[in-house]
């Protein structure tokens, strides 16, 4: 009678780890088949003119339309201080033209500052698509760059200002506003004894 009974304790314990086996690729083989969504970089640029910076968003818009459950998120990195209102101003633009122009509908995107651009003089633009149920990408600022910058800050020629949305109507977008000379003020800014 014990050789039966260890027989059959023997073919349950057999059976219980088959099926956790079994039940543990099944999982795994339902994670490979439907992996948790990720959000997506789908484009970066610095500075750009008006005609560039349209044909990235007007890309960027087909992906939102193509994804109906997806949301887009554009991130803008830049000085501080006076600067965030160049990044605000460049997040706005692209937000205007993604609702006005491409018809995305305004609940579908959200911005984003992310803090200073590893480049301190250059603005950065990142465009991420993300889908329903995943996790915003983290943001990675440099702020801790600027306390310890010295040397030369920028060589680059002058631009003329962004125009004005009045002189703007019937001619596009502008492209993403510089942000040197907020950058550099804010480095000057942050350090107090600094002299530029």
């Amino acid at each position: 009678m014990g050789e039966i009974m260890e027989r059959r304790l023997q073919i349950a314990t057999f059976s219980v780890a088959f099926t956790l086996l079994l039940t543990s690729q099944a999982l795994v083989l339902a994670q490979k088949t439907n992996p948790k969504p990720v959000a997506t970089k789908f484009d970066e640029y610095g500075w750009i003119n008006g005609e560039d910076q349209c044909a990235r968003l007007d890309n960027f818009a087909i992906q939102i339309q193509n994804l109906s459950a997806s949301t887009a998120l554009i991130v803008a990195y830049g000085p501080k201080g006076e600067g965030a209102r160049v990044n605000q101003g460049n997040l706005d633009r692209i937000r205007d033209y993604l609702v006005n122009s491409r018809g995305i509908a305004d609940s579908r995107i959200e911005t984003l500052y992310g803090g200073r651009n590893a480049e301190l003089a250059q603005p950065k633009i990142q465009l991420w698509i993300v889908p329903q149920g995943a996790a915003r990408p983290k943001v990675t600022s440099n702020d801790d760059q600027i306390e310890t910058f010295k040397g030369k800050f920028s060589d680059e020629e002058a631009r003329d200002p962004l125009p004005s949305s009045t002189e703007l109507e019937g001619e596009g977008m502008p492209g993403v506003a510089g942000v040197t000379d907020a950058s550099f003020a804010d480095v000057l800014t942050e350090q107090k004894t600094a002299v530029g």
